[in-house]
C-alpha cells in the first residue's frame, strides 16, 4: 500500500519537468522529512563565471526548485530525499546577464546538467552535501588596453566594483586586470579616457584603435556586444625575453643584451626599450652562439634568420630562441563573431597571416571564434557556391573588398552579405 502511494505522488510531480531551468526530478524516495528517510542538503550558488568574482554575483539570477525548497537568493539551501531527483529553475534578465553553465560538487552531475538552461540531477544514495553553482556573467565585456606610456580611466566601472585606473604590465599577459576588462548590461554607455604617464618624458596620446572614436583622449562607446578598445600612446614598449639565442643586439639604440637561456627564467628583467610610435627596430642574434636545434624568434618576430625587423605599432614582446610552439602566455582576443546573411551555401574563411603554423577557421554560416590572439593579423575571404554569391561586407567596412584584412580586437563583429546566383 505504501509503495502505491509513493508512485501516485511521483505522477503528480511529473509535470514540473517542463520547466526551462535547472531541474532535479523526484525519484523513488518520499519527500524530505518522511520518518526514517535519509536526506541530502542541496545548496545553490549564483556565481560569477570569472575567476575574479564580482561581489554582487549572487544577485544576478533567481533559482527555484521542484520539489519546492530552493528559492535563491532568499533561500539557497534545502534538504531533499537521498536518491531523488530535483528540478532547479534559473531566471535572469537576458539583456543584463548571460547564462554560462552549471557546476555540481558532491554528486554526479549527470548528462543533462551542462550548459543548457536546465540541469537534470539524480541525488546519490548517501547524505553528502551537494553544492550546485549557476554560473552567469554580464552580457557584454570591454577590453580597454593602454598601448605605451599611459593609463585609462573607465566610467562607469563594472557594477559592484570600485573605480580603478587601467594600467597593464609590459608586455601585456593574459588575463588583463579587472579594471581593464569590465563587463556591462547590453546598451550601457561607457566613456574611456586616456591619460599619458607623467613619469615618461614626452609621453602623449596618439589615437584610438576604433576609427569611430575622435582624435581626442576620450571616447564613448555603447556596449552592443564584446568590444576591444586600445589607446595608443607614444612612446611604446619593446620587451625581449630570454631563450637559446642568449645574446641579442637591439638597434636603435644599439645595445647588446645578455639574456638567460631559459625562457621561463624571469629572475632578471627583460631587455626593454621605449620607442616613438612607428619606429623601425632591428634585433640581431650573436652568430657565434649555437642555438638549440629548431629554436627561432617567436612573439612579434618569427623565423630563424639572424636578424628580425619590426615596426613599433604597439607594445611588443620578442622571444629570443624558443621552439615555435613555445608560448609565454599572450592574450587571446575577444570573441570574433561572423554573421551570415543570404542563401545557404557560402562560407567565410579566416586565416592568420603570422606565425609558422597559421590558424584557419571556416564559417559555413554564422559562427563565433576565439582562435586568434589579440592584435593578430587575419585575412577574411568569402567563398560563394552554386546557390550563393558574395555581395558585400555590412559592418564597419561597407565594401566589396575581398579578401579583407583584419586586426583581431579592432572589430568584434563581421557581417557578410550573400545573394542568390
Amino acid at each position: 500500500m505504501g509503495s502505491r502511494r509513493r508512485a501516485f505522488w511521483l505522477v503528480l510531480a511529473a509535470p514540473a519537468a517542463c520547466l526551462t531551468a535547472l531541474a532535479i526530478t523526484a525519484g523513488s524516495s518520499a519527500p524530505a522529512g518522511a520518518a526514517g528517510e535519509a536526506t541530502k542538503t542541496v545548496t545553490v550558488v549564483v556565481a560569477d563565471d570569472a575567476s575574479d568574482a564580482n561581489p554582487t554575483a549572487s544577485t544576478w539570477g533567481h533559482v527555484t526548485s521542484d520539489p519546492a525548497g530552493i528559492d535563491c537568493p532568499d533561500v539557497c539551501s534545502a534538504a531533499f530525499p537521498a536518491g531523488s531527483a530535483l528540478q532547479l529553475t534559473v531566471q535572469h534578465d537576458e539583456g543584463d546577464y548571460a547564462f554560462v553553465g552549471w557546476s555540481v560538487f558532491g554528486n554526479d552531475a549527470g548528462p543533462d546538467c551542462d550548459a543548457a538552461d536546465t540541469c537534470a540531477l539524480t541525488l546519490a544514495q548517501d547524505t553528502q552535501d551537494v553544492t550546485v553553482e549557476a554560473r552567469l556573467k554580464p552580457a557584454t565585456q570591454l577590453w580597454a588596453i593602454p598601448e605605451g606610456a599611459g593609463t585609462l580611466a573607465i566610467d562607469p566601472p563594472e557594477n559592484g566594483r570600485d573605480p580603478a585606473e587601467c594600467s597593464v604590465d609590459h608586455p601585456v599577459f593574459n588575463p588583463l586586470p579587472t579594471a581593464c576588462s569590465p563587463r556591462y548590461p547590453t546598451g550601457t554607455q561607457v566613456t574611456v579616457t586616456a591619460h599619458e604617464s607623467p613619469d615618461v618624458e614626452g609621453a602623449h596620446f596618439v589615437r584610438w584603435s576604433d576609427f569611430r572614436c575622435p582624435r581626442e583622449p576620450s571616447c564613448t562607446v555603447t556596449m552592443r556586444g564584446d568590444l576591444e578598445l586600445s589607446a595608443f600612446f607614444s612612446p611604446v614598449h619593446l620587451s625581449v625575453v630570454g631563450g637559446s639565442f642568449r645574446t641579442v643586439t637591439v638597434t636603435p639604440p644599439g645595445v647588446t643584451c645578455q639574456l638567460p637561456s631559459d625562457p621561463l627564467d624571469i629572475s632578471d628583467p627583460p631587455c626593454e626599450f621605449d620607442y616613438a610610435l612607428g619606429t623601425e627596430v632591428t634585433i640581431e642574434r650573436d652568430p657565434s652562439i649555437e642555438p638549440n636545434p629548431g629554436d627561432e624568434w617567436t612573439g612579434a618576430c618569427i623565423g630563424s634568420d639572424q636578424t628580425c625587423t619590426l615596426k613599433m605599432r604597439k607594445n611588443e614582446l620578442v622571444r629570443a630562441g624558443t621552439p615555435h610552439g613555445f608560448d609565454i602566455p599572450t592574450p587571446l582576443g575577444p570573441p570574433l563573431k561572423v554573421l551570415y546573411k543570404g542563401p545557404k551555401g557560402g562560407s567565410i574563411t579566416l586565416r592568420s597571416t603570422s606565425g609558422t603554423e597559421p590558424t584557419t577557421v571556416v564559417c559555413r554560416g554564422a559562427c563565433t571564434t576565439t582562435e586568434f590572439k589579440r592584435h593578430q593579423r587575419v585575412v577574411i575571404r568569402p567563398k560563394g557556391s552554386k546557390r550563393a554569391k558574395f555581395r558585400r561586407w555590412n559592418d564597419l567596412i561597407r565594401a566589396r573588398l575581398s579578401p579583407r584584412p583584419l586586426v583581431i580586437g579592432n572589430i568584434s563583429v563581421i557581417r557578410a552579405v550573400f545573394v542568390r546566383r
